[in-house]
């Protein structure tokens, strides 16, 4: 029986015919090789007795069967198309992509000048993500541990789900802010043990990662020839803006840490499918503690932040799991939330008690006042909280009774956390400048640091962690925006 030529959304069960596409991954089965073929309509496997490759045009003619729900053809003929054949394929299936990968217009949640500057990005980051899903292109999705690198994470998890395609992505989440080599191997690694051999896969990178410390392993996806979206709102690195195929990043516009990588994931996913993100966006500004949340119009900024302590909570305890379905499903579980609020507040409660009997308190000649606490002492490690959240904590109460500029240095090991109120920022006082310069004048002092102006922390080799901490303090006693009049 002759062949009918068609779409592949025209293959019906039992029929024979001839299809033309592009070649999207290909893989093996026990009883021949196996590519799957993709036109302007739609793809299907086809199972042919010799290989192809990803990016080949095609023609396969054979049975068209069926295996559980989908459809499968058993070509008896293929072959792989080139000139004129290849080009006119091309010709259908390059605007086909484009449509299907086209972005969804959306309404921003917060409507201010920065976020209206960002809606490019946010459409192309989710063109990017709609293209790999429709190509089944493999997705690395790597978030970090905290409540906005989970909320953006969700949020992107809720349009993947919707769009369809998560049989081909990994979320992984990330302990620290910084990308490194090592784990940057592991993903690549890990993304090249795929069943499939596929287009270049996608790595997206939330909430971290555009740091100084992790353009070697942001080289390491590029070098392997993956595609890489980064949604960040630390201070980028000039070197991962270069390597990045795309970063969506608020200080590209004019703004600041406080267009959370959260706020800015929920944009992008509302751009690839109809999902109600919102509630995940605001969550992910209360974690962060941005400056934007009463700009969100949510009159529930305790209840939000309350959330976001128990999703770090979550985060930080190995008992649980730390897929993106357990977190999706534990935010839309309000007792659940509450019950792990709980057991947070309480372990928070402890520690900053113990931290007031130990803090000490110093008054700069600028107005500004220090507190530096052995956050070590009260901390246990591999423990909720962690080092940095703790801090934060101990930094409201300490503070709260100060009306000037207050900043509290979390020691420990060999590192310092840094938190400073909104009145040292306003006198001058960012420490993510502050690492920078003193990273930059004592190139063998520091493994690592950064963060944002009120929020950040650096790594020094052990033998320098004195000396590091009194230029520390030297740079705090320059600042000049609040001095004490004689």
């Amino acid at each position: 029986m002759e062949s009918r030529r068609a779409s592949i959304a025209e293959l019906k069960e039992g029929g024979e015919f001839a299809i033309y596409g592009k070649v999207i991954r290909t893989f093996d089965t026990p009883k021949s090789p196996a590519f799957t073929l993709m036109d302007e309509t739609g793809h299907i496997d086809v199972y042919f007795r010799e290989p192809f490759l990803p990016g080949d045009f095609a023609y396969a003619s054979g049975l068209v069967a069926r295996e559980g729900k989908k459809l499968l053809m058993k070509a008896d003929y293929a072959e792989r198309l080139s000139g004129k054949g290849a080009s006119e394929i091309d010709m259908l299936f390059g605007p086909a992509l484009e449509r299907i990968s086209t972005p969804l217009k959306a309404g921003l949640m917060l409507d201010d000048k920065v976020m209206r500057a960002l809606k490019p990005k946010f459409s192309r980051a989710a063109s990017m993500m709609l293209r790999a899903l429709r190509l089944l292109r493999p997705i690395t999705v790597r978030f970090h541990g905290d409540t906005d690198g989970i909320c953006g994470a969700v949020c992107l998890y809720l349009a993947m789900k919707k769009v369809g395609g998560e049989d081909n992505i990994i979320f992984e989440q990330n302990t620290s802010a910084t990308y490194s080599p090592a784990e940057a191997l592991r993903d690549v690694r890990a993304s090249r043990a795929h069943p499939h051999y596929t287009l270049p896969p996608l790595f997206v990178l939330v909430d971290f990662a555009s740091n100084d410390e992790s353009v070697d392993a942001v080289r390491i996806v590029k070098t392997a020839g993956y595609e890489l979206l980064i949604i960040d709102h630390h201070p980028p690195n000039c070197e991962v803006e270069t390597e990045a195929d795309l970063i969506v990043s608020p200080w590209e516009a004019g703004g600041s840490s406080d267009y959370t990588a959260g706020l800015l994931c929920g944009e992008v996913a509302k751009r690839m499918a109809e999902v109600k993100v919102e509630e995940l966006q605001r969550t992910a500004l209360a974690g962060d503690r941005s400056q934007l949340m009463a700009a969100t119009g949510s009159h529930e900024k305790g209840r939000l932040e309350r959330d976001s302590l128990a999703l770090d909570y979550l985060a930080s305890c190995r008992k649980f799991p730390e897929t993106i379905e357990f977190y999706s499903e534990t935010l839309g579980d309000r007792m659940a939330l509450a019950g792990h609020y709980e057991k947070a507040h309480a372990k928070i409660m402890s520690i900053v008690g113990k931290a007031k009997e130990i803090a000490k308190e110093r008054r700069l000649r600028n107005g500004f006042t220090v507190f530096t606490v052995r956050m070590d002492k009260v901390v246990k490690l591999g423990e909720y909280p962690t080092k940095g959240r703790a801090t934060s904590f101990v930094h409201d109460e300490l503070c709260s009774s100060k009306k000037g500029p207050c900043i509290t240095l979390g020691l420990g090991g060999n590192s310092i956390v840094i938190r400073a109120n909104g009145t040292a920022e306003k006198k001058g006082f960012n420490a993510s400048k502050i690492i920078g310069g003193i990273n930059e004048e004592m190139k063998n002092a520091l493994e690592g640091g950064g963060g944002h102006a009120r929020a950040a922390s650096m790594r020094m080799k052990g033998e320098f962690s004195n000396i590091v901490l009194d230029e520390l303090m030297k740079r705090i006693g320059e600042i000049r925006g609040a001095r004490i009049k004689e």
